[in-house]
């Protein structure tokens, strides 16, 4: 078995930790990153997207792209919310 060549996306931009204080609930945003690749990106996934609310605490934002080579490439960060 050989390995595939090829090379997974490039992510521009992708957010350092955020951390913000406020009442439960609050909209927290964020500039998303961006995703290239030498083929086309054909897939880019997220489980929290910039504006929606979040509770108190600490929240793992995970943005993830893939090509049509099928190579994957992640952007973690993590969002905190702190009561005021």
């Amino acid at each position: 078995m050989s390995i595939a060549e090829g090379q997974a996306p490039k992510v521009k931009g992708c957010p350092s930790d955020i951390q913000v204080t406020g009442k439960n609930g609050s909209a927290i945003t964020w500039i998303e990153p961006v995703f290239t690749d030498n083929v086309k990106v054909t897939r880019v996934t997220s489980n929290e997207s910039p504006g929606q609310t979040f509770s108190i605490g600490g929240h793992k934002v995970e943005y993830e792209a893939s090509d049509e080579a099928g190579w994957t490439t992640k952007c973690i960060f993590t969002v905190v919310l702190r009561p005021i």
